[in-house]
């Protein structure tokens, strides 16, 4: 669900928006970031605490 749900945000992004994910669904914590990055965003990821982690996604504009 994670992805579907971001993909679906990222299309209200604007050039200087950035979207944050928060999960603690490991999977999502491994496969979300490779689909975006295969759209084009640029996408970092950080373990906020224990089993949690927040994925930040931007456009690539350059």
């Amino acid at each position: 669900m994670p992805i579907l749900r971001a993909k679906m945000r990222l299309c209200l992004l604007g050039d200087d928006d950035t979207l944050v994910v928060l999960t603690d669904h490991s999977c999502a914590m491994k496969s979300l970031p490779q689909q975006i990055k295969k759209m084009g965003y640029q996408v970092d990821v950080r373990k906020v605490n224990v089993g949690i982690w927040e994925i930040e996604i931007k456009k690539n504009l350059g």
